[in-house]
């Protein structure tokens, strides 16, 4: 917590002579430093330095963060949002730097162009905007932040339970067969509750509800398209008795998992057999 806190403090402590001027003082300090070019005094630069530094902390902090979540997610979808945050970082990083070298510049020669802070802060608040709307388009990002599990009851035993008899319990009954089965009825079926279930396909399988019921699904018309290399079924008729609902959901989620068309992936294994 005083990590976080101490740079505002030190923030607050270097303007707080500022503050504390009455609105005349304020205005003609302003008009000394961006109408008249004369040099900013030494507690300016300070608080300069101190905001400096704490971009480079939690600069650093984003990068190690977004590098292991980046990691931790076989998703798809979410990696490519995360990639997306990754560029959009590296660009604003890029524009705050640039910004941080003109700015120095202008300290030293006192010689200011507004068109150029004007440009800065643009283009920095567009990659912010970029960036603002990945992240809420990738809703992992912010777990940690969040707490998303702050309250949950998941436990050591409850967590060993769920590793024992997850897959296998929906292998045998096989409960992703039923595309209208939805997580909470999974859990009551586990004796668990919804929250401990989902917090463990998170954090211990590092996969999602949806994930991981379309992965056994995929892999169960996987099947049957290799033991029906005379086309008796249709398409159709594999997607709905692999677990989906309809059948373009199906080939765009069977793509997604084996580059393959339902239709391109039979043909590869009738090729294989003859």
């Amino acid at each position: 917590m005083l990590i976080h806190t101490l740079p505002f403090l030190l923030s607050l402590i270097t303007l707080l002579p500022l503050f504390l001027q009455n609105a005349e003082t304020k205005i003609e300090i302003l008009e000394r430093l961006y109408i008249n070019h004369q040099k900013v005094t030494g507690h300016y630069v300070l608080y300069s330095v101190v905001n400096i530094l704490q971009f480079l902390f939690y600069n650093t902090l984003i990068f190690k963060d977004l590098k292991v979540r980046k990691l931790l997610k076989n998703n798809k979808s979410i990696q490519s949002n995360l990639q997306w945050v990754y560029r959009l970082m590296l660009i604003m990083n890029m524009i705050i730097v640039a910004y941080i070298m003109v700015y120095i510049s202008f300290i030293i020669s006192n010689n200011y162009e507004h068109i150029f802070i004007l440009i800065f802060i643009s283009s920095l608040l567009a990659t912010i905007f970029l960036t603002t709307f990945h992240l809420i388009k990738n809703p992992f990002f912010f777990e940690k932040s969040f707490g998303t599990y702050h309250r949950s009851t998941l436990n050591k035993r409850v967590s060993i339970k769920l590793d024992k008899t997850l897959i296998s319990f929906l292998k045998e009954e096989k409960s992703y067969l039923n595309p209208e089965i939805k997580i909470a009825e999974l859990a009551k079926m586990l004796d668990v509750n919804t929250h401990q279930l989902s917090q463990f396909l998170n954090q211990k399988m590092n996969t999602t509800y949806n994930a991981m019921m379309n992965s056994l699904r995929i892999d169960h018309a996987k099947n049957m398209l290799r033991n029906d290399l005379q086309k008796e079924k249709t398409i159709l008729s594999v997607a709905l008795d692999s677990g989906f609902s309809n059948q373009s959901n199906f080939i765009r989620v069977f793509k997604n998992y084996t580059n393959l068309t339902p239709s391109q992936y039979r043909f590869q294994q009738i090729n294989s057999v003859s």
